[in-house]
């Protein structure tokens, strides 16, 4: 870990090394953010035949990305043990507005929507209540019209 750190140094690069704990929030709050604002945007740029980017998300879909964005954080710290910080929605705002004109796409099913989908698949097969109601309700949209093929098991 110390040697990689000390070469980025010499090229006048730098990065964090993170305990264990703190590692696994940041990687949940990257997917959080890869999966909410790439299925809202693709379902919502669908839906209005004009593709969006995630800049678009954040600035004209905050009524729908804030509540998702809690109840994947909410899966995520319920399911996975993994809390993140306070202030997620703001953070990921941030980032997407850093990065703005990245196109909304769906891509990687199993590792980034499929993942969230299955959580609540298992919790609906055992009569429980959706924990991500809202990501379910567009990856099925999604699905329904074709934007994304989850395999079959």
């Amino acid at each position: 870990g110390f040697a990689v750190i000390q070469r980025l140094a010499r090229a006048e690069l730098s990065c964090k090394m993170l305990n264990k704990r703190d590692y696994k929030r940041a990687a949940i709050e990257r997917h959080i953010w890869d999966c909410a604002f790439h299925v809202i945007g693709a379902v919502q740029g669908h839906m209005s035949g004009k593709p969006m980017t995630v800049g678009d998300v954040e600035k004209y879909s905050f009524n729908e990305l804030e509540p998702m964005i809690r109840q994947l954080g909410y899966t995520a710290r319920t399911y996975l043990t993994a809390a993140p910080p306070t202030g997620l929605e703001e953070r990921l705002s941030a980032y997407a507005r850093a990065i703005a004109s990245t196109p909304c796409e769906l891509k990687d099913w199993k590792w980034r929507n499929g993942f969230w989908y299955d959580y609540s698949q298992i919790a609906l097969s055992r009569k429980f209540d959706d924990p991500m109601e809202l990501h379910t309700e567009y990856v099925q949209y999604a699905i329904d019209k074709g934007l994304i093929t989850p395999p079959t098991p």
